[in-house]
């Protein structure tokens, strides 16, 4: 299993009341996180928070789809 770094959120929002979370290192020194949060702050408009955003993604890309057999009782 691989190593996973822990992370802090940093919201890069300019609506009020909406988040818009990025996750950054949590050894990244408070220089860094400044510089990043600029830096995704301004280029904030590239990123798809939502698949709304994205009308031209294959909808094959991120549907899932579980096989069962005809006959097996379907469980909730």
């Amino acid at each position: 299993m691989a190593n996973i770094s822990p992370t802090i959120k940093i919201n890069i929002s300019d609506k009020p009341g909406i988040e818009e979370n990025i996750s950054l290192a949590e050894q990244c020194t408070p220089k860094e996180i400044e510089a990043y949060t600029k830096l995704f702050k301004e280029f904030r408009d590239v990123f798809a928070w939502s698949y709304l955003e994205m009308p031209e993604l294959d909808p094959t890309i991120i549907e899932n789809h579980i096989d069962t057999w005809l006959d097996a009782n379907h469980v909730r």
